[in-house]
């Protein structure tokens, strides 16, 4: 179960650890640690994505980067404050299996984030995608 390796009170040092070792799992199953991941640091390719992550899926609704551009002072403060909140979930690559492809625009990423303590709860309503592609 990908929870056992997660703990909300872990350091970045802990979390890095437990990342390597959960890759090490998946290697020895048989995937690639780079191609889908759950949990640990996402691969960017375009940047960090927190502040979009808590904007949309905050108590006001947004798209994309609008609260931190767009919003009031106490928006754009509460939005910065609260992006610490969100983790990745799980990060996954274009695959191809044969005659089939699943492609994220070009050479692209999909990153599902989900705040800390909804992850800690099993609450998966809140999820957020977002695609980065080069």
């Amino acid at each position: 179960d990908f929870l056992d390796y997660y703990d909300p009170d872990d350091s970045d040092e802990e979390m890095e650890k437990k990342e390597k070792e959960f890759e090490k799992d998946l290697e020895e199953l048989g995937y690639k640690a780079d191609t889908t991941k759950l949990l640990g640091h996402p691969e960017l390719i375009q940047g960090e994505y927190w502040e979009e992550c808590e904007g949309v899926a905050g108590k006001n609704i947004y798209y994309g980067s609008a609260p931190i551009k767009y919003g009031s002072d106490e928006v754009k403060k509460s939005i910065k404050e609260n992006t610490k909140d969100w983790i990745l979930l799980m990060q996954m690559s274009e695959l191809e299996i044969g005659d089939y492809g699943l492609y994220f625009g070009d050479s692209g990423k999909i990153y599902f984030n989900i705040r800390k303590e909804d992850l800690k709860n099993k609450n998966f309503d809140n999820v957020w995608l977002i695609l980065q592609c080069y």
